[in-house]
């Protein structure tokens, strides 16, 4: 047996491994994505479809009140400290009026 041969082989083994390994990894199911692919089924791949969009909106809109909330206390953070700078320059120009 040739190494090309050799090589092809153990691609054929190793690449869908590497596949379903990497599916797992990052949290899906890759034995379910391969039937997917392979199925002719296209009502099936629209309601996945359908379900994972709506699944989509709902972290996104999640996403979304988190980041406003997070603005409305970084403003609030920056309102405050602009009031502290602004009594820190007062304080600076009386010291300074004073000597």
């Amino acid at each position: 047996m040739t190494g090309c041969a050799r090589f092809i082989i153990v691609l054929a083994i190793l690449a869908p491994l590497a596949f379903l390994g990497a599916s797992y990894y990052n949290g899906s199911d890759g034995i379910q994505t391969i039937k997917d692919l392979f199925s002719s089924s296209k009502e099936k791949i629209e309601s996945s479809t359908n379900a994972s969009n709506n699944d989509d909106v709902k972290d996104i809109r999640e996403e979304l009140e988190y980041y406003k909330s997070r603005n409305n206390r970084l403003e609030k953070d920056i309102e405050e400290l602009e009031k502290e700078l602004n009594a820190k320059d007062e304080e600076i120009k009386e010291l300074k009026s004073g000597q």
